[in-house]
């Protein structure tokens, strides 16, 4: 029988004001998705791959801690997503539960917008976390 493996996934920012993230999650994402167009036959259409990979945002969501550390790094990145500081290599780690890196992937040329914090709600006392949307112009794996 398969036993079930826990992953946990850490995000490397790489360059000046770069660091290691521990998001809470992570969307989906891969190398790409192959668009599809509309063609007419006669009387009926259908639809046939255009051979295009649009490789859509990744957005993560990070926790909000005491020092900081992962929301500093996070907002100077999108502070600067217009000079050449703001374009980064990120590496995308998954690692099992021995913190052996088990899978490898790498956003080229990323970029980092800003999105939403959490509400706030006096009953719950939800942590405060912070979104974030990653716009890589590549995604690969790495070996």
């Amino acid at each position: 029988m398969a036993r079930a493996v826990s992953w946990n996934w850490n995000l490397e920012v790489t360059g000046p004001n770069g660091g290691l993230i521990f998001p809470l999650e992570v969307g989906e994402f891969g190398p790409g998705e192959e668009g599809r167009i509309e063609v007419a036959d006669g009387d009926r259409k259908y639809k046939i791959a255009d051979q295009i990979m649009n490789i859509d945002e990744i957005p993560i969501t990070i926790l909000i801690k005491k020092d900081l550390y992962e929301y500093d790094i996070m907002e100077k990145w999108a502070e600067r997503r217009d000079s050449d500081d703001g374009i980064k290599d990120v590496y995308l780690y998954m690692r099992d539960s021995a913190g052996v890196a088990q899978l490898t992937f790498i956003l080229g040329e990323c970029q980092c917008a800003r999105a939403k914090f959490t509400a706030f709600n006096r009953k719950s006392k939800d942590e405060l976390r912070h979104k974030y949307i990653l716009i890589p112009e590549d995604v690969g794996r790495s070996q």
